[in-house]
């Protein structure tokens, strides 16, 4: 059958490539510990998920136990993790706009072009 997992439209390229990322050493395993080494040094994951959400979710994967992830139960890890930042992200957005933005994030402005809604072509 054709069951494929129906998370997030990812290649296995971009699962390759995060894995190996997570996996300096090419053990063709992940533990939690370089999950969240990898996880902290993404600024926008460690604002944007809480750690629990990622130790939640890295233990749902890790269905063999052991504290690792091989690249198997990675494929179900990583595309998930995804989803969860992408939803964490669009209720930051949410939220952030019935509230002034902070001078921290008035600072660092995204790069993502989001439209503007002032439009001076009238």
């Amino acid at each position: 059958g054709s069951g494929r997992p129906s998370v997030a439209s990812m290649s296995s390229e971009e699962i390759s490539a995060a894995f190996s990322k997570m996996d300096p050493g090419r053990k063709g395993v992940v533990t939690m510990i370089q999950v969240l080494r990898f996880y902290k040094s993404q600024e926008e994951w460690a604002t944007s998920v809480p750690q629990q959400s990622v130790l939640e979710l890295f233990q749902k994967s890790n269905t063999q136990g052991g504290g690792r992830l091989d690249s198997t139960e990675f494929k179900q890890f990583y595309p998930a993790l995804m989803h969860l930042l992408t939803s964490h992200r669009a209720s930051r957005r949410a939220s952030r706009a019935s509230r002034s933005p902070t001078p921290s994030q008035a600072g660092s402005r995204s790069s993502s072009a989001e439209p503007q809604t002032s439009r001076s072509s009238e």
